[in-house]
């Protein structure tokens, strides 16, 4: 295997090579019974359908990190750990079978559509939503933390 990735150990790196390999075939072979031109494409989506679930989840961490941090319903509260602890589940899950993954992973931006979903949910004043920190006050392994919690919010 050219780049040295198996798709057992790294999917989603297995992915961009192999859809790299299938992009040179298509360069070199043009037209041919096999259409490499498209079959790189799909390769390369196996692969960003990963990447984008991945994302999603952290989204959805962060998105309920700051609604424990806010809101002091007790019920919520439960429902939101529940949602943090899947989450990362899902994203521990792809990470085991992708570890390049976890270098792709956005927190700037996962922070910051989390952080508007989280305002929306809590339906926040403008003014109340200014006590939200505009910057990400989560490190990456934080979020992803089986044990991490924010203060005054742990199970």
């Amino acid at each position: 295997m050219d780049g040295g990735w198996d798709y057992r150990t790294d999917y989603y790196a297995w992915t961009h090579e192999q859809g790299r390999l299938l992009s040179q075939e298509s360069e070199r072979h043009g037209a041919g019974p096999l259409d490499y031109r498209n079959l790189a494409w799909e390769v390369f989506n196996l692969g960003r359908a990963q990447k984008r679930a991945v994302q999603w989840a952290l989204t959805r961490i962060l998105e309920n990190l700051i609604k424990l941090m806010r809101d002091d319903d007790a019920a919520r509260r439960d429902r939101w750990r529940d949602k943090v602890t899947t989450s990362r589940y899902v994203i521990l899950g792809h990470l085991d079978q992708s570890p390049s993954l976890r270098g792709e992973l956005d927190l700037v931006r996962a922070y910051r559509d989390g952080r508007r979903m989280a305002r929306v949910d809590l339906q926040l004043a403008d003014t109340q939503a200014l006590s939200i920190p505009r910057e990400c006050p989560f490190t990456l392994d934080m979020a992803l933390g089986e044990d991490w919690w924010p203060e005054g919010s742990a199970p």
